[in-house]
């Protein structure tokens, strides 16, 4: 589906989810994984999905110097919202728990 309309694109995945990995890969979508380290450090008055877009934005400053032309960038943040405030990573299985 959109293998033909993104043919003539070099599609980046700066992304290291596995989930969207996976569905780039079900989409059928020809694309690079490439990663680079940032501290993902927000404003904590942000809400829900201010926090994910500052994310994402920030996943994608470090490529921006570097891009041509064809090139599209996908970033993406996932959190949880709960009772008010975004819950971070767990450190470990227990404390996913």
């Amino acid at each position: 589906m959109f293998k033909p309309i993104l043919k003539d694109y070099n599609v980046i995945l700066a992304s290291g989810s596995p989930r969207r990995f996976e569905l780039m890969k079900k989409l059928d979508i020809p694309f690079n994984l490439e990663l680079k380290e940032i501290d993902e450090v927000y404003d904590q008055s942000l809400k829900r999905e201010e926090i994910t877009n500052c994310l994402a934005k920030l996943k994608a400053e470090p490529f921006l110097k570097d891009l041509k032309q064809r090139d599209l960038l996908i970033t993406a943040d996932t959190i949880v919202w709960h009772l008010g405030k975004a819950l971070g990573k767990p450190k470990d299985k227990e404390e996913a728990v």
